[in-house]
């Protein structure tokens, strides 16, 4: 909601984020009051913290254009105005220098809360006021994954990974009395979506398909080759935290 008022946010990010407030707020409407007689299960997604933010720049390039030519005019870096794969690719490459610069302030990932973010400003070189509030809105698209299910899961839900229980290999099930819920991890869903259907006794389950496939939206070469280099990978290897050791990423 603080996202949603602020009057700055880009047009593309408002349209999105109220659709995902209006489609949240009806999923927990069902969990709170399932119809009469019915149950309800509740399914959630992990994915490699890296690999999602990969993903979510793909996802979101349209919304993050301006951001990303901004950030490299204001850093001084000459880019063809008209060759945007290349705004894409280099722009990307300094914002993950700048988070692999963030990181290297802090003792852990984990120590990247709201407040400390806020304070980046005093030790990495930001030319102005929008660049830096630019870089914490990608920022914070990087540390989502991290802290999502104990900022935002677990409030709402009132559980969390500290009670997972393992069921199969990429399934875990929500220690809980208020309704099933399970967790299924992205890399291994051919199997733990099988072992989920078992799990619930379906005996015909829908079809996996494929959809929304990142190698067909725009500039996706261009963000293959940023997300390549070598800075890329070196944030990898810092893209370590609590949630990415439970669920066995690290």
């Amino acid at each position: 909601l603080s996202l949603l008022c602020k009057p700055q946010i880009d047009p593309y990010f408002f349209e999105h984020s109220l659709g995902q407030l209006t489609e949240n707020i009806k999923a927990y409407r069902l969990l709170q009051a399932p119809p009469a007689g019915e149950q309800c299960t509740l399914l959630t997604l992990c994915r490699d913290p890296f690999d999602w933010f990969r993903s979510a720049i793909g996802q979101e390039i349209e919304g993050h254009m301006s951001s990303l030519s901004y950030s490299l005019s204001s850093a001084g870096v000459h880019v063809d105005p008209e060759n945007q794969a290349d705004i894409v690719q280099r722009g990307l490459e300094l914002l993950m220098l700048r988070i692999t610069q963030a990181l290297q302030h802090v003792n852990t990932l984990d120590d990247l809360t709201v407040e400390v973010r806020r304070s980046l400003d005093q030790h990495l070189n930001f030319p102005d006021t929008k660049s830096f509030e630019d870089f914490l809105f990608l920022l914070g698209r990087f540390l989502q994954p991290h802290f999502w299910f104990a900022s935002q899961f677990q409030p709402v839900m009132g559980f969390g990974l500290n009670d997972l229980e393992s069921v199969s290999d990429g399934l875990w099930r929500f220690a809980t009395d208020r309704q099933d819920a399970y967790l299924l991890r992205y890399e291994s869903m051919p199997h733990a979506y099988h072992s989920l259907m078992e799990t619930l006794a379906i005996d015909a389950p829908p079809e996996l398909e494929r959809a929304n496939i990142g190698e067909e939206k725009p500039f996706a070469e261009a963000i293959q080759t940023a997300f390549s280099t070598t800075v890329a990978q070196t944030l990898k290897e810092l893209s370590t935290s609590n949630a990415s050791r439970c669920l066995g990423y690290s």
